[in-house]
Formats: structure tokens, C-alpha cells, sequence
């Protein structure tokens, strides 16, 4: 515990913003969005465009890095929902990383490389945006509260 911690008897309920399980849930559809990608571009499925050209490295490569992407993108996602938002820089390096493949990848699906982008600017956005841990509050061992006021600041005891 920190320096500050409550003494014996105490405990500290820990409010989560619900923006935080928005960006969870988004990464989890980014997740299934790469994955499908990914899986589509391995097995030279007949989706993407057939003369297209990427920048470098052959499609079924940039497959792989797509579902890498996904795996990862999913495991953020699932411990977002569990309310562990030290994962938050993790989860948005994945989304620059999406973004970027999604833009070497572009020439062979653009309308879907660009909703994906869209997507992860969103999530992105929500991540840090609104994203973060909320206010705490300290409550007597025993003590329930149906729901904290939205001011309660940094007190180290009992209100």
C-alpha cells in the first residue's frame, strides 16, 4: 500500500469510470475486426482487392501481424473490462500499431481499413480521454454507501 493508505478498519472502494469498460469493449471488437483480417489474409481469401499492391512485404505476412494484433488487442481488452487500467498504455500502443498496419494494408480493403482506423481513433480517444481511475473513498469496515457524490476529493478518513 502507499504511504497515504487508511489505517486498520478501513477500506477503500475504488470507483472505475465507465469509459473504461467502453475502451475495453471497443478493443474486444478491434480484436475480432483484426483477427477476421488476419485469418481472411493467411488463407488468401477472395475479399481483398485482387491487384492490389502493398508498400512492402506480401499480404499473408501483414495476416500474420494482424492477428498478432488481434491476440494482444483481446487480452487488453478482456483486462480492461476487469477494471486494470495500468493496461491502458499497452492497449493504446496496440491501437497505434492497428493503425499503422492497417494503413500498409490499406491498397487490399480500403473502405474496411478505414472504418478500422475510425474505430481505433475512437477507442483511442475514449482510452485517455475519459479513460483513468476515479476518485477514491475511504468507508469505516462495516460502512456501505449506496453511491459516492461526484466531489468527495482526496480525504484520508471517513466522511
Amino acid at each position: 500500500m502507499s504511504a497515504a493508505a487508511p489505517s486498520e478498519g478501513y477500506r477503500v472502494r475504488r470507483h472505475v469510470r465507465p469509459s473504461v469498460a467502453l475502451a475495453g469493449m471497443l478493443l474486444i471488437v478491434l480484436a475480432v475486426m483484426n483477427g477476421l483480417d488476419g485469418i481472411a489474409a493467411i488463407a488468401h481469401s477472395r475479399v481483398f482487392v485482387p491487384s492490389a499492391s502493398l508498400v512492402f512485404g506480401p499480404l499473408n505476412a501483414w495476416g500474420w501481424a494482424l492477428l498478432a494484433i488481434a491476440v494482444v488487442q483481446a487480452g487488453c481488452g478482456v483486462l480492461l473490462l476487469f477494471r486494470i487500467s495500468s493496461v491502458r498504455w499497452l492497449a493504446a500502443v496496440m491501437i497505434v500499431l492497428d493503425i499503422f498496419t492497417q494503413m500498409v494494408v490499406m491498397p487490399a480493403y480500403p473502405f474496411w481499413a478505414i472504418m478500422i482506423i475510425g474505430v481505433n481513433i475512437v477507442a483511442l480517444y475514449v482510452l485517455f480521454a475519459h479513460g483513468g481511475s476515479a476518485p477514491q473513498e475511504v468507508l469505516a469496515r462495516g460502512e456501505l454507501r449506496p453511491s459516492m457524490p461526484r466531489d468527495t476529493g482526496n480525504l484520508p478518513y471517513p466522511r
